[in-house]
């Protein structure tokens, strides 16, 4: 596969870090982009307002290297110049490369067309609306951030958003329903998890990437999505009675 060597050259062997480092770099990148952006951010007192806030030199620097496409990029470079022995020829390189985006394109284009449709979704208030009337509900204080979650991400597709919303939601309740802020949390982290479906951009990666399609991705990913949140709720039960 990475062509015929030169005769007598070695056999084309890499270190475990060599290995690693095309993961490693990138990954470096970005936490040490979040980790400045934070600390300048403290440092200026505009953590939350981005408005206020005005980089430094060198989180603005990171913010640029560190950021996911810039750092993935860097980790390709490195995995292409590092990894590959020196008798690979460009032809082959360029086919991989080609290959391989073509495999992801069809991939990005339906990722983004369900991440559209959660945003229409979002932007109409479904989401919102549902979260107001589940807060409104007599229900056990654990509970409610987890139906919100639960309701917010059915409605709208995205966990990331289902589990804001309920956050959001569920902050001016935390006092008045008797839990702690670690089990709130806890509680629209698990909620956000139940059955990604097409509006879930992150369902069109996974069964792309897998091959599953129709009802074998509806019962291969959306259904352990849906076992993982059911298999919290007893989880929280128990922690509610801890924390």
């Amino acid at each position: 596969a990475l062509g015929t060597p030169p005769e007598g050259a070695a056999p084309h062997r890499i270190s475990a870090f060599t290995a690693f480092l095309p993961l490693l770099v990138p990954l470096l990148l970005i936490v040490a982009n979040t980790v400045a952006t934070a600390i300048d951010q403290n440092a200026q007192h505009a953590v939350g307002d981005d408005d206020k806030y005005d980089p430094s030199p060198v989180p603005e620097a990171l913010s640029f290297i560190g950021s996911p496409v810039v750092a993935l990029l860097i980790g390709l470079v490195l995995a292409v110049y590092v990894l590959l022995p020196r008798w690979t020829t460009r032809t082959q390189v360029s086919g991989w490369l080609s290959e391989a985006a073509s495999s992801a394109g069809l991939i990005i284009l339906i990722t983004g067309a369900g991440g559209a449709l959660g945003q229409v979704l979002r932007a109409s208030g479904v989401g919102d609306e549902m979260a107001e009337a589940i807060a409104s509900w007599s229900l056990p204080g654990v509970l409610v951030p987890f139906l919100i979650a639960t309701l917010v991400r059915l409605a709208q597709g995205s966990g990331t958003v289902a589990m804001i919303t309920a956050a959001s939601v569920s902050a001016p309740l935390v006092d008045g329903l008797g839990i702690s802020a670690l089990l709130a949390a806890l509680g629209c982290c698990a909620g956000s998890m139940v059955f990604s479906y097409f509006s879930d951009s992150y369902f069109w990666v996974v069964t792309r990437f897998t091959g599953l399609d129709g009802v074998a991705a509806l019962r291969g990913w959306s259904g352990i999505t849906t076992a993982v949140w059911l298999g919290s709720l007893p989880l929280l039960l128990v922690a509610s009675v801890v924390l």
